[in-house]
């Protein structure tokens, strides 16, 4: 193999963007694939010269667009959505399928309208109970070629084992494929934290299942888990670990499968914050393990106001090797810029407090973006605990976790969103290049009408957009949307997060309040 190997492809609506050469037995191609293209498995041709290819039969398949999603349960006190973004210029006809805790599976088939999105109500198809028959992972798929997204925000009066009542909400992007093993640096099992594992086998194949925990002594723990076929399971962390107010109780973990089986992988934490000052800020995250550790990841939205407490946990997943060395740039709301550094063992973590570099105050210079730089590959996130104020001193606290990015794109989509009364939602938008970037927003209401907000987001810089600005404020579909956040020019790129505040109400008015907040797809 050399710079003159050529890559092909059997089958139609395939397009070939590119290829690097990086040795005599490793190519790499990047290949568009047409919304049109036939589904099904695809020979890869690699031709040096005037040899005679080999072909890789079925070296890949393509697949309707398809989004897993592990967590989800409609036992009482859970109100779970499915948010569907439909981006094409057609009708999209969408396939649910639920994977529940008792292993039965239900399918669901709609329509999402052109350029618009649709919320699903999961009880609806599956109704409530208090057992793991309402307990649910999905599959969500387009089989018409159609470009979709999907979210799952999630209500709750978390009850725990002890009546907590620990009330708030969280919501993740759906992951596109299942993965043999997932990352995650975030974890605790100090009291007032409740960690979960959901765990999802969307094969035919029962999944050997085993968890690495990764402890803040250095200590290393094991579980091991049977998940059956087309079925979901449930971890608690506690079980395995049990209780303490102490270092050795914090931990990340690596999840993944010993029988050659794939998975989908989200741990949600419940919550009683404390603090420093003895909040009691209640409510959850949840997150979406990651497939892939990086040297560098990125966080466009932070703030270290007065109510929010942010943290960047740093996992090295590495079992053996030096200590990853970590830097922590800072980029505020000002333009302003500054850095902390940290070293991270081998299979352990390191918990980062962004007020001990950049200190409180309540203006755009306490509000930042994030680039974590390691020497090794490792996994971040952001945890970040609040009482949101707003515009008119709400008072809804909770809290809220994503993954780091790894990768600034021209484009970031969003397929949840809404401007109701008691909804508050903001893009926070990070540009790290040297020059100022144009940026459009594209919003497509539940009426399918669409609409667009253009902004210019300064050099090595953050900016906030309060969606409320632009759509204002209303009680009906035409104030949901999904959307899409994009550089004016293609070749450009930014980091893309959507937090948003609530009041959540439902059909009951329960006024659970908290916040969500997903890196954009």
């Amino acid at each position: 193999m050399n710079g003159q190997s050529q890559v092909s492809f059997t089958g139609s609506g395939i397009t070939m963007e590119g290829s690097s050469v990086y040795d005599s037995t490793h190519v790499e191609a990047l290949i568009s694939i047409s919304s049109t293209a036939p589904i099904g498995p695809r020979d890869v041709n690699v031709i040096t010269g005037s040899e005679i290819p080999s072909p890789l039969a079925g070296g890949f398949t393509v697949t309707y667009p398809t989004f897993y999603f592990a967590e989800g349960t409609c036992r009482p006190g859970f109100d779970p959505y499915l948010c569907i973004q439909n981006q094409g210029g057609k009708a999209a006809a969408v396939t649910i399928t639920y994977m529940k805790g008792d292993g039965d599976t239900q399918k669901q088939s709609i329509t999402i309208p052109a350029h618009s999105r649709s919320t699903i109500n999961p009880r609806d198809k599956l109704g409530t109970g208090n057992d793991a028959a309402p307990d649910f992972s999905t599959m969500v798929q387009c089989t018409n070629g159609q470009t979709i997204l999907a979210e799952r925000p999630m209500y709750f009066n978390y009850m725990g084992y002890t009546s907590l009542n620990w009330n708030g909400g969280h919501d993740v992007i759906g992951a596109t494929a299942p993965s043999g093993a997932y990352g995650f640096a975030e974890g605790t099992c100090r009291p007032g934290f409740d960690t979960y594992f959901c765990i999802q086998n969307p094969g035919s194949v029962q999944a050997d299942v085993g968890i690495i925990y990764m402890l803040g002594n250095g200590q290393v723990v094991n579980q091991d888990v049977l998940v059956k076929a087309h079925s979901r399971a449930t971890v608690k962390a506690k079980d395995k670990l049990g209780e303490g107010n102490d270092s050795a109780h914090d931990f990340s973990s690596l999840v993944g499968t010993n029988n050659n089986t794939e998975i989908i992988v989200e741990r949600p934490m419940y919550f009683d914050y404390l603090g420093g000052y003895n909040y009691n800020w209640t409510g959850g995250s949840d997150v979406m393990g990651s497939t892939y550790a990086s040297t560098l990841f990125y966080f466009a939205e932070g703030t270290c106001r007065p109510g929010f407490d942010p943290y960047i946990c740093i996992q090295n997943p590495m079992s053996t090797g030096a200590a990853a060395n970590v830097t922590v740039a800072y980029v505020t709301g000002d333009g302003q810029t500054a850095e902390a550094h940290v070293s991270v063992p081998p299979h352990s973590r390191v918990t980062v407090n962004p007020r001990d570099t950049l200190g409180t105050g309540d203006d755009v210079a306490h509000d930042f973006s994030t680039a974590v730089e390691s020497s090794v590959p490792v996994l971040a996130e952001r945890p970040m605990y609040f009482n949101y104020n707003g515009y008119t001193h709400l008072g809804w606290n909770g809290g809220h976790d994503v993954m780091g990015c790894s990768q600034p794109k021209a484009a970031f989509s969003f397929a949840e969103g809404t401007c109701r009364p008691g909804f508050d939602t903001y893009f926070c938008i990070l540009n790290g290049s040297n020059v100022d970037e144009p940026v459009s927003i594209t919003y497509m209401t539940g009426d399918g009408s669409t609409k667009t907000q253009d902004l210019t987001v300064a050099s090595m810089s953050r900016t906030t957009v309060r969606v409320k600005d632009k759509l204002g404020e209303g009680n009906d579909i035409a104030h949901d949307f999904s959307a899409v956040v994009q550089c004016t020019d293609p070749k450009d790129m930014i980091v893309v997060e959507r937090p948003m505040y609530f009041k959540y109400s439902g059909g009951y008015n329960y006024g659970w309040t908290g916040g969500s907040d997903v890196v954009g797809y």
